[in-house]
């Protein structure tokens, strides 16, 4: 249980509460007095702009202040409530206001109260430690209510907040939904959601929860959210290169981003993202990959189809299975290079660290083993595959 905050002004001596204790009668006139020296002051330190809005609200606050303090003054027993303060909190929030101008209303409220106080009472009669009682306990008053005021806003962000994130999860579950959405309803539901969407896109997936996803992607023309399980995002298609470049230069979870679609098309878009992860945990691609078809064409084909690129792998590459492992490993770890850089030994002996006259060797093996398929273009397309279905989904020829 937290432990309760110390209050001062409910423990002063009675003989000095006569010289804070205000009659009732006399509340609109402090109020009017604290608004005309909040205003004077503002304008003059140019803490807020003192608009007829503000001073409205600057006299509620100071009221509610007032009215609470001349309550608890010297009353230890009495009940604390806060529900006045918290309420303001979360109106100054629902109304656009920032908390740094909330509390600049207290503050002021404060001061005003005060400066009007010495102005009633003989302070220059008045023992210093008197006085700095009286201001310290009036003070931790203020202090009290502000944590109070600032609690209900922070609330009500948070309400608001969750509330808009709602909204974004659904347009979501529009956007990319099957069927395409509704135009109309597309309309709507981005009003809402405050998004305004764009004519092309490209839709990623980021392999964390909403609330750690980069900070790039946390940028208001991003429409992220979560659906079904998954953080998602959509990005404007002339945000897509500087996005990119955000994630690279950051460490952060894997992300996917599927290709620059029409509005419309965007679930094809999440389909490649979704695809690019999976692609992504099979391969065991390290954290903060960023991944987009670019370099990645091959490899979704072949893992789009395991079971028919895993069949003919074990057809086309037979006479290598056949080997004993080692000879095997060395054998298909050559081709696979040759197959990257056909016709080019020098660059296949580079990429391997090995001897040129190595790779020749080798090359003669294979020709042995495969026969005109490691030179003939057709054929090639057919080994490329089969020795990339090997390499991604590491099937031995046993299993």
């Amino acid at each position: 249980m937290p432990r309760q905050r110390p209050q001062p002004w409910r423990h002063l001596d009675p003989s000095l509460l006569e010289l804070v204790v205000m009659s009732p009668d006399d509340m609109d006139a402090i109020v009017d007095d604290i608004a005309v020296e909040v205003s004077r002051q503002a304008a003059s330190e140019r803490i807020i702009d003192p608009s007829p809005r503000d001073l409205a609200r600057m006299r509620s606050i100071a009221l509610a202040v007032l009215t609470e303090l001349f309550r608890e003054l010297g009353n230890p027993d009495g009940e604390t409530n806060r529900s006045v303060f918290r309420e303001q909190g979360r109106l100054h929030q629902q109304l656009g206001g920032s908390v740094e101008e909330l509390v600049g209303y207290y503050e002021l409220a404060g001061m005003g109260f005060w400066r009007t106080m010495l102005a009633a009472i003989p302070v220059e009669s008045l023992p210093v430690a008197v006085v700095s009682t009286v201001s310290e306990a009036l003070l931790s008053f203020i202090t009290d209510v502000i944590a109070s005021t600032v609690g209900g806003f922070v609330d009500a962000n948070t309400e608001s907040a969750s509330g808009l994130q709602a909204m974004r999860d659904r347009l979501l579950e529009i956007l990319l939904g099957d069927p395409p959405p509704d135009p109309a309803m597309l309309v709507a539901s981005s009003r809402a959601a405050q998004w305004t969407p764009p004519a092309r896109v490209a839709v990623g997936v980021v392999e964390a929860p909403l609330d750690g996803r980069p900070e790039s992607l946390r940028y208001s023309s991003v429409l992220s959210g979560s659906r079904r399980g998954h953080t998602v995002f959509v990005v404007p298609a002339d945000d897509v290169d500087q996005h990119l470049r955000a994630l690279g230069r950051t460490e952060g979870p894997r992300v996917a981003l599927g290709p620059v679609v029409d509005l419309a098309e965007a679930r094809a878009s999440l389909k490649v993202a979704s695809s690019l992860m999976r692609l992504a945990k099979r391969r065991g691609d390290p954290e903060g990959a960023v991944l987009t078809l670019d370099g990645n064409e091959l490899d979704l084909l072949v893992a789009g189809q395991e079971a028919v690129t895993n069949r003919m792998a074990g057809s086309v590459l037979a006479p290598l299975d056949a080997l004993e492992e080692e000879r095997r490993t060395v054998l298909l770890e050559t081709l696979a290079a040759w197959l990257n850089r056909p016709d080019q030994p020098s660059a296949v002996a580079k990429d391997l660290h090995i001897h040129v006259q190595t790779v020749r060797y080798r090359l003669r093996q294979l020709r042995e083993l495969l026969g005109d398929a490691v030179d003939d273009p057709t054929q090639r397309a057919r080994l490329l595959l089969a020795v990339r279905a090997r390499q991604l989904f590491a099937v031995t020829p046993e299993g």
